[in-house]
């Protein structure tokens, strides 16, 4: 399945199309430029979170330090393990290169900045997810680094992105997450949030991208974001399998979801 935003967006008269490669290419997505207050913070943000790597050298002193900075003492030292993923000049997106295999994923920690709220303010994120068994974490913090959501999810978390899908100011988290689906099976999903006042995210879209139910038996998805000027962009997913199939979900303010067109083009 391929999911990525390749362009930075643009008022057009016309509908434009964005593809979201989640699994074979990368690409940037349109960010309002960081305050130096905020360049500062971020950088001992991912300082901080470079800093939550056990080491026997001052055994683990300058781990516990940082998780305790970060709010992170419920957590262990196996689940904050892994590598820091920050993508150069996007703070709206983290993804690892090369994008691993959902069998052969990686425990990792990734770090995203962007306004949540739609308030100018910027809030930065940590995600990080653990391959065997399979979990993540998503957490936010304020522009002080103050934690305000700690939410667990039941998959690893392999890419992050930040993009305002309701063109309300508002950023919204993609979250591709990996599980074990199954004795013998992998899925690969992608999740929508969004942030509510009170410190939680709701889940506002999710489908799959990559599913094997059994060995060798294999099942894709596209999923593309689909951009008209000044409108909620329209979330299109593709069956890879013959005859394709191709469904349309639809932002419903009343549900605070998308919700499936009852359109369906074969």
């Amino acid at each position: 399945m391929n999911t990525t935003k390749d362009a930075p967006k643009k008022v057009v008269p016309i509908p434009i199309v964005i593809v979201l490669a989640f699994c074979l290419c990368g690409g940037c997505v349109s960010q309002r430029s960081l305050q130096p207050s905020d360049e500062r913070t971020w950088e001992n943000f991912v300082r901080l979170v470079n800093q939550l790597q056990w080491s026997e050298a001052d055994q683990g002193s300058a781990f516990e330090k940082t998780q305790k900075t970060l709010g992170l003492d419920s957590y262990s030292a196996m689940e904050l393990d892994g590598n820091v993923v920050v993508t150069p000049g996007n703070r709206h997106k983290a993804k690892p290169s090369p994008m691993p295999r959902v069998w052969a994923g990686n425990d990792e920690k990734l770090v995203c900045a962007g306004d949540l709220y739609g308030d100018g303010r910027t809030e930065y994120v940590l995600a990080f997810g653990w391959f065997g068994p399979m979990g993540g974490v998503i957490c936010v913090y304020d522009p002080s680094l103050r934690k305000i959501v700690d939410q667990r999810v039941d998959g690893n978390v392999v890419w992050l992105e930040l993009d305002d899908l309701l063109h309300d100011g508002k950023l919204e988290l993609i979250c591709c997450q990996d599980h074990h689906h199954g004795t013998d099976g992998w899925l690969r999903d992608v999740t929508v949030y969004r942030i509510s006042k009170s410190g939680t995210l709701n889940e506002i879209w999710k489908d799959y991208i990559y599913s094997e139910f059994e060995a060798g038996v294999v099942s894709k998805q596209k999923v593309r974001f689909l951009q008209t000027a000044g409108k909620p962009e329209v979330i299109e997913t593709t069956t890879s399998d013959a005859p394709h199939k191709t469904a349309e979900y639809v932002w419903n303010p009343a549900s605070g979801t998308f919700e499936r067109c009852d359109r369906l083009v074969d």
